[in-house]
């Protein structure tokens, strides 16, 4: 069957599937330039175009599956008319629900036949949340934070958008930031604020202290202006932002832990996808509870086109090989030699390198990537003046996979195929930290892809060559 996957929300993307295999993927920003590209009527137009400039137009195919949220089916019409349909296609349409396609992605790419499922963000279709059980193919729903309880509506990814707001970044574009700064902060100073307030528990509890239960019921609603009047922060005043950080990141774990534990049997496998998973430092701690975690790349709302498409039909999981699934730049050209790309690293210039099909998802992974030496202490100051990038972010290391096994802790073995995609962190082993400063955050963690020469020859011949098992990426 062929299908094609639309997602008109927050990352509008477009996929194409065949017969359960995602085939081609892509996130309108790509070809739009416009970072988590949104706009009205629900159609990513260049997308679109993209697929139909590779042979599949959206009138060919079987099915059309839309990921929600589409707010009505007039909206869907409206969106079809804009994009110049032709009534015929509409039998073809599915609408396919939010966190379903979040879980249907990263089961299908798991290459697991069974595992438990956990999807959160903030906010989809019908709710904040899903946690599913796994198996022969089919999804079954455990637990769902519905948005129709107005108990619950507070969930971690809503808890970390609006905890980002009142600190001063941006929404929906600086979580990474909070999480960042999280690192290097004293949760305990703020921590006590918080607990006073909030009654954490699994989100289909819906007592009166469920977390962020509205102020009807007597007890505090987390709002952005709720928590800017509690901790009052001056913005002026990194050390205290640090510390706020780091308590609602500590907050926001415990909630994470309290669903898993609630949802999840312990020792079980276990996928995860939905923004709140881009968080990668909450990602490293499920090891605590499952004994396998795989994170979807396409991690964000941007997956939702591949997951929705991925959902219509009985799922039959692969272990994803890599995530090169959108537009093509092209191979590079025999003329370039890795030696020379490796020279260049090692004496101190930064490599733009662009081949082939781009990343499907948020991460960098080498076909549009920045590259530098690891080992010097001022690349990072270097390259975010460049960048104008804020330097509480951290960049991140490319490892030989012969060499993951010296530079990280052991518990990566747990998590193999993540680290393959950049979407979870590990510990360090002591003796490399101060070998390669560049891509180490302060809580002595890296958030690594490991490299198989067989996913990107060239780029894994350029590490090869720079004579070191690690290489900086951006």
């Amino acid at each position: 069957m062929k299908i094609i996957g639309v997602y008109g929300g927050h990352d509008q993307a477009v996929a194409y599937v065949e017969d359960g295999i995602v085939k081609l993927a892509l996130e309108e920003e790509r070809l739009s330039r416009v970072k988590h590209h949104q706009p009205p009527p629900y159609a990513p137009y260049h997308g679109l175009e993209w697929l139909a400039d590779n042979g599949h137009n959206i009138t060919e195919v079987d099915r059309l599956a839309f990921g929600e949220p589409l707010c009505n089916t007039g909206d869907l019409l409206v969106a079809l008319r804009t994009m110049h349909l032709p009534v015929r296609i509409e039998p073809k349409i599915r609408l396919i629900e939010h966190h379903t396609a979040h879980v249907a992605l990263a089961y299908a790419w798991s290459g697991w036949d069974e595992c438990y499922a956990l999807a959160v963000d903030g906010g989809g279709s019908v709710s904040y949340a899903l946690a599913a059980h796994c198996k022969d193919g089919l999804i079954h729903e455990v637990a769902r934070d519905n948005m129709s309880n107005l108990l619950s509506i507070m969930n971690p990814g809503l808890w970390y958008i609006l905890a980002t707001d009142a600190i001063g970044l941006k929404p929906l574009h600086d979580e990474g930031k909070l999480q960042a700064m999280a690192c290097s902060g004293d949760p305990n100073r703020y921590m006590p604020l918080f607990r006073e307030r909030l009654s954490i528990k699994p989100f289909e509890v819906t007592d009166s202290k469920k977390s962020g239960a509205t102020r009807d019921d007597g007890t505090w609603a987390p709002t952005r202006d709720n928590i800017k009047e509690l901790i009052g922060i001056d913005p002026r005043d990194d050390a205290v932002k640090r510390d706020v950080a780091a308590a609602i990141q500590a907050i926001f774990e415990e909630m994470i832990m309290t669903d898993v534990q609630a949802y999840v049997p312990k020792g079980s496998k276990l996928v995860v996808s939905g923004g709140s998973f881009c968080n990668v430092t909450i990602n490293r701690k499920l090891l605590n509870w499952v004994s396998e975690v795989f994170v979807a790349p396409a991690i964000n709302d941007g997956g939702i086109a591949a997951g929705a498409a991925l959902a219509i039909d009985r799922i039959v999981p692969y272990r994803l090989d890599n995530v090169y699934l959108g537009y093509d730049a092209g191979e590079i050209p025999n003329s370039v030699d890795p030696r020379e790309v490796a020279k260049l690293i090692a004496n101190g210039a930064f490599i733009g390198l662009c081949q082939g099909r781009c990343e499907y998802g948020p991460r960098s992974l080498g076909n549009r990537s920045i590259l530098g030496d690891p080992t010097k202490t001022d690349t990072s100051t270097r390259l975010n003046a460049k960048l104008n990038r804020s330097g509480v972010m951290p960049f991140a290391p490319v490892i030989l996979d012969s060499e993951a096994d010296n530079v990280l802790e052991p518990d990566w073995h747990r998590a193999e195929h993540s680290a393959e995609h950049m979407t979870i962190t590990f510990k360090v082993n002591e003796e490399w930290k101060d070998r390669i400063p560049a891509v180490v955050h302060v809580d002595g963690t890296c958030r690594p892809q490991v490299l198989r020469r067989e996913v990107n020859p060239f780029y894994y011949d350029v590490l090869v060559e720079f004579k070191k098992p690690v290489l900086f990426l951006f």
